[in-house]
């Protein structure tokens, strides 16, 4: 049999090949924000059984998960890191993968429990629906750490396929995660700039992208306000080359209240209080074939 650290090793340098194929697309994703993904083995038969090939298991599968969702969940940046890593804080978003286990009367059963974190602070409230991996009366290889390895890629695989769970870890976790603080606007355009390249995250139009954002009104007090952006592709005019371009889909900061480009968006914008805006990804879809004409991407 091989050994499992010769197996991990095998896939680390599959995957570094693939890496180099895929450079170009790499480097636009640099710009997106981070989501730490970790992977934690805390069933006790588990730890006892796979003593020191644990961390191994657990570094191949975090580096797995993170691959299939950068695959299936392309606008941020997916990052495996090690199970005691702590979450991250400034706004960024971790996803721990916990392997448990759950009495089930007449012995354990094995679930996977995955944890979603903003700012640092576990997303109780918003975590996703436990995921069974084995049956207290299946044989579970907690002394077998290729098998589990397997066992946990192919589980992984499934639920990366599965739409109903991409949207509920979309919901759950990167529909908080901030993209950007800050957008340009393109008066001449009538359109709004996000500043990361449409190449790491090609959003279809049927995406939705929101900003949050506090600024001054008329009398000086500080005011909180929100828009819907449509994204339309990318820039290809000399200011913003390759950036995220959006339409207008509603602004509201009361009384003003519009479904479309409006000239006191520019005015409400420039007195955006400082720091006080962000925008993240209500819905996404994926653009398969984007296409560019009269400046802009769009889906064939």
């Amino acid at each position: 049999m091989m050994p499992f650290r010769r197996f991990v090793t095998g896939a680390l340098v599959l995957v570094a090949l693939g890496a180099g194929a895929a450079s170009r697309a790499q480097d636009a994703q640099e710009a997106l924000p981070q989501v730490a993904v970790a992977v934690a083995i805390e069933a006790a038969d588990f730890v006892d059984g796979l003593g020191d090939d644990r961390a191994e298991v657990e570094a191949a599968t975090a580096l797995h998960l993170a691959s299939a969702l950068t695959t299936r969940l392309p606008y941020v940046r997916w990052m495996p890191v090690d199970a005691s890593a702590p979450a991250p804080s400034d706004g960024a978003g971790q996803l721990r993968m916990r392997l448990t286990a759950v009495s089930a009367g007449f012995g354990d059963a094995i679930d996977l429990v995955f944890v979603p974190a903003v700012d640092g602070r576990d997303a109780v409230a918003r975590q996703l629906t436990p995921e069974r991996l084995y049956e207290a009366f299946d044989v579970q290889p907690s002394f077998e750490p290729l098998r589990l390895a397997q066992d946990l890629r192919a589980r992984i695989d499934a639920l990366a396929a599965r739409d109903t769970w991409r949207q509920q870890l979309h919901d759950d976790l990167l529909r908080h995660v901030p993209l950007v603080r800050r957008v340009h606007l393109d008066d001449a355009a009538r359109a709004i700039i996000v500043p990361l390249p449409f190449a790491a995250l090609p959003a279809h139009e049927d995406s939705r992208l929101r900003v949050a954002f506090r600024a001054v009104r008329d009398d000086g007090a500080l005011q909180d306000g929100r828009i819907a952006l449509r994204p339309v592709g990318a820039v290809r005019g000399a200011l913003w080359p390759g950036y995220l371009q959006c339409r207008v889909q509603t602004f509201a900061f009361p009384p003003i209240d519009v479904d479309a480009w409006d000239a006191s968006i520019v005015d409400v914008l420039g007195r955006v209080d400082d720091g006080a805006l962000t925008v993240t990804m209500e819905h996404y879809v994926h653009d398969l074939a984007p296409t560019f004409e009269d400046g802009l991407a769009s889906s064939l």
